[in-house]
């Protein structure tokens, strides 16, 4: 069994670079994801899956209205998400939204899917034994990916103002900066952002600020920093809305550059 699940909801139409971040997924080893999405052509993004033999990523069915009615029978309040962007505030509480999935795994997290993959096993397999929340960022946790063991239960109940958080204000940045303030308060066993040494983000360009995260290239699991061939665990694309060309062949080598993913051959 795996041993880390990791979800993702998108409401509206599945990004264009989406087979990448599927491709870069698909190799690693210790976690399956679930993409819940109301995009109607789901079923064609899992043949893709289907056809280049990606078992461990999957989308289901999951619109606003499922996650309003399963917080309101849940809580027993009539709830309605403000906007679409709460969802960065529920991504802290998908182990309970979706507990049938999450509790067959010893770990669930959050990822975004504006992230590339690297050797995410070499970076998690010291990690999954000792830690109970790993975070991909070094100060706090990562709202593109953090992980937490599954027997800690609703970890989005730390906080002490929880309720007022998810169910009465506006996003709010909880994945990111409230429910990490309450980590940081309890006694709980964070790693953030290091594996032996390893910085799980490595960005580009360190002399530059900011630092850049491309070009960067991805070579059968492994991602690096074109610059200086620094490894890194994952690259989130902030830059995303630039990217205008995507070819994709199931190469085993692609590219991620400002404007642009492609196979390399």
């Amino acid at each position: 069994m795996k041993r880390v699940c990791l979800f993702n909801c998108h409401f509206g139409k599945l990004p264009s670079w989406i087979p990448f971040f599927v491709k870069s997924a698909s190799t690693v080893k210790t976690a399956d994801f679930c993409i819940m999405t109301d995009d109607p052509e789901l079923d064609e993004a899992n043949r893709f899956c289907e056809e280049f033999g990606f078992a461990n990523v999957r989308f289901l069915p999951y619109t606003v209205a499922d996650l309003e009615a399963s917080v309101s029978t849940k809580l027993n309040i009539d709830y309605k998400m403000p906007r679409v962007r709460k969802i960065c505030d529920w991504k802290t509480a998908y182990n309970f939204l979706f507990p049938t999935i999450a509790n067959k795994y010893e770990f669930w997290g959050h990822c975004d899917l504006d992230l590339i993959f690297g050797d995410v096993d070499s970076y998690l397999s010291g990690l999954l034994d000792e830690f109970e929340v790993i975070s991909g960022d070094v100060t706090r946790l990562c709202g593109p990916f953090s992980i937490y063991r599954t027997v800690l239960g609703d970890v989005f109940k730390l906080h002490q103002l929880w309720y007022t958080i998810m169910i009465e204000l506006d996003h709010v940045a909880y994945d990111e900066v409230g429910l990490d303030q309450a980590i940081k308060s309890s006694n709980l066993n964070v790693c953030y952002g290091l594996s032996e040494g390893r910085t799980m983000q490595n960005y580009g360009s360190p002399h530059l600020q900011p630092p850049l995260r491309i070009p960067a290239t991805w070579n059968n699991g492994k991602l690096t920093i074109d610059e200086d061939g620094r490894e890194t665990m994952f690259i989130h694309m902030g830059h995303k809305n630039q990217i205008t060309e995507i070819d994709f062949n199931n190469n085993d080598k692609f590219r991620i550059t400002e404007t642009a993913i492609k196979g390399i051959t």
